[in-house]
């Protein structure tokens, strides 16, 4: 906030008056198979950041939607 004068800015030089960073939605899945002396287990996640006026620039426009998606599987015996 110094190189702006002592006004309060965020990371992209937007008002950091404002608070609201934006909604975060998770969402995921996992199934378990057994077969014998081992179990496979996979599994889908994901999320979406909507960013809100607390990350918003100068314009006051906020950034677009950011979005994210991981499968993990694993086995075990």
């Amino acid at each position: 906030t110094r190189l702006a004068g002592g006004a309060p800015t965020n990371s992209s030089n937007g008002d950091g008056e404002r608070r609201y960073y934006g909604t975060e939605l998770d969402f995921g899945i996992r199934g378990r198979v057994d077969i014998r002396n081992f179990w496979l287990m996979a599994g889908l996640q994901g999320g979406v950041l909507l960013p809100g006026a607390g990350l918003a620039n100068q314009a006051g426009n906020p950034d677009k939607a950011v979005g994210a998606i991981w499968l993990r599987t694993e086995i075990r015996y």
